[in-house]
């Protein structure tokens, strides 16, 4: 079988069923919308002594548009965030923290479009830059910004060109509610652009983040905010230690990017909230402003995780515009069975060690590489492969959600020296091999496969040098791929305690 090359970018990237034509989300698409309605209107809570200012938070929403057991959903989102505003409907502000666009088919398939148009709906404020919103490279976030009824922000991302903010986003945000204004800072964190495929961030450069706070804190105070909240797609507790005792200009922060409940009281009075991914749970903090004096400080701040299991109805407007994504790009494609297993696919053993055997078998399936010598794949667990794989029925939707990054499987011709540093420096990886240890030698040449992001990152094999062949074939699609072939998968013959995936030297 001759093999098709990906056009990236041209339209929506995946391998689909060879059993007829999928349609791909046009650049271009917009689905019909509901009329806009500004669900801001209202009084700020006063009480005579204090005005009082409820911010709602999530991060790391990863694409989860559809509700479960653990996870809210984004109908149901919508009216959760609509009771909450009815308690303070002009005191009320909704923030994202970043990587609310790539996870989940449902997302990917429609490159966060979908998410960003029921944000509209659900009048969030400000979308911090998360690290997965650069998957797609800054086409696709400028795509989303131009749909956006609200500010991107990323402060310190610097464009290394002009020394100036990158034009995709703001650096802040100043709303006026009332007779007041409140400030939002958006920033990523300075040491993140590392998990990022390298290509992505190109030309850019990510600041140092107390200080761009610090800065642009003083900006807003300057043009009148009564509040400044800092955003920032970076862990609470690390940037809690960080701030330590400074009065950086803030009075409330929210973090992202680990995935852990955080809720922190900081110095100054400071909160440091951030929430576990996929909507499991949102972070609330109620400021209060001293009428008289003007000074601000926390009444409440909590992380609310018992939101899934409310029983709450699904906003129709949402259901209104992710039925349109869902006839035409979605389920096709991620309701596609592809075969079964008998037990659950672990992400971190058995999956992890099904996913680098795929990669392996992938190439055979293609005239110009199934007869490559290839001795050894490679794959990162952690981040890389994001969720377990029930027993049963497998769809193409569970292997994307799995497998939601579109990494490309790459081939290095290193020597043996090389390939000894490889099999030695990461612990958490899976990795296939067909060759004892023993028998390396040092200047002899091996074919290795592993993916364009551990390619390119400096944490990985970026500073090997070695010849890089791109195969165009998506490690996704090599899993789902597997599957199909083989119908009814045995989990058990890819346990980590199975030599020939997880070795032990």
């Amino acid at each position: 079988m001759k093999r098709k090359l990906l056009t990236l970018l041209a339209a929506i990237p995946f391998i689909a069923s060879c059993n007829g034509k999928i349609e791909t989300m046009p650049k271009d698409f917009v689905p019909r919308l509901p009329e806009y309605k500004n669900k801001n209107e209202g009084d700020v809570l006063d009480d005579g002594e204090f005005a009082y200012f409820d911010f709602y938070e999530l991060s790391d929403f990863h694409g989860a548009v559809n509700s479960s057991e653990k996870e809210i959903g984004l109908a149901k989102l919508s009216t959760y965030l609509d009771k909450q505003r009815t308690y303070n409907p002009g005191g009320t502000f909704v923030l994202s923290s970043g990587d609310m666009w790539q996870g989940s088919a449902d997302s990917n398939l429609t490159r966060g479009t979908m998410v960003t148009y029921a944000m509209n709906i659900m009048n969030f404020d400000s979308m911090t830059l998360g690290n997965h919103e650069f998957d797609w490279t800054t086409e696709w976030i400028e795509n989303n910004k131009n749909r956006a009824t609200f500010p991107l922000l990323g402060a310190n991302i610097i464009e290394d060109a002009t020394g100036d903010i990158a034009p995709f986003v703001e650096p802040s945000t100043i709303i006026t509610r009332g007779d007041y204004k409140v400030g939002i800072i958006g920033t990523i964190g300075d040491t993140i652009k590392d998990s990022i495929i390298a290509s992505a961030t190109e030309g850019l450069t990510f600041a140092n983040e107390i200080e761009t706070v610090k800065a642009e804190a003083e900006v807003l105070r300057d043009n009148g905010c009564d509040i400044v909240v800092w955003s920032s797609h970076n862990d609470a507790a690390e940037l809690n230690n960080k701030v330590s005792i400074q009065d950086i200009g803030v009075d409330l922060v929210f973090g992202g990017h680990s995935h852990t409940d955080t809720d922190i009281e900081g110095s100054y009075d400071v909160s440091y909230l951030q929430t576990q991914p996929y909507g499991r749970s949102v972070a609330h903090a109620q400021l209060k402003i001293n009428l008289e004096t003007k000074e601000v400080s926390t009444e409440l701040h909590e992380i609310d995780d018992g939101i899934p299991a409310l029983n709450l109805a699904d906003d129709p407007d949402i259901v209104m515009v992710k039925e349109q994504y869902d006839k035409r790009f979605i389920n096709p494609v991620k309701n596609e069975k592809l075969g079964r297993i008998d037990n659950e696919f672990a992400k971190n053993n058995t999956l992890a060690n099904f996913c680098v055997y795929s990669m392996k078998e992938e190439l055979k399936r293609y005239d110009e590489f199934r007869n490559r010598d290839i001795v050894a794949a490679f794959h990162n667990n952690s981040g890389g492969v994001r969720k377990d794989i029930p027993a049963g029925k497998v769809t193409y939707g569970m292997v994307y959600e799995a497998f939601p990054f579109d990494n490309e499987i790459v081939i290095m011709k290193v020597t043996g020296d090389q390939l000894r540093e490889m099999l030695s420096a990461n612990t958490n990886f899976a990795y296939w091999h067909n060759f004892q240890l023993k028998n390396i030698k040092a200047d002899q040449e091996y074919e290795v496969i592993t993916t364009d992001y551990l390619r390119t990152n400096a944490n990985y094999y970026a500073e090997i040098d070695a010849e890089t062949i791109h195969t165009n074939l998506v490690v996704r699609d090599a899993v789902a791929n597997e599957i199909r072939a083989l119908k009814n998968v045995k989990t058990g013959d890819y346990s980590m305690s199975n030599n020939e995936y997880k070795p032990k030297y």
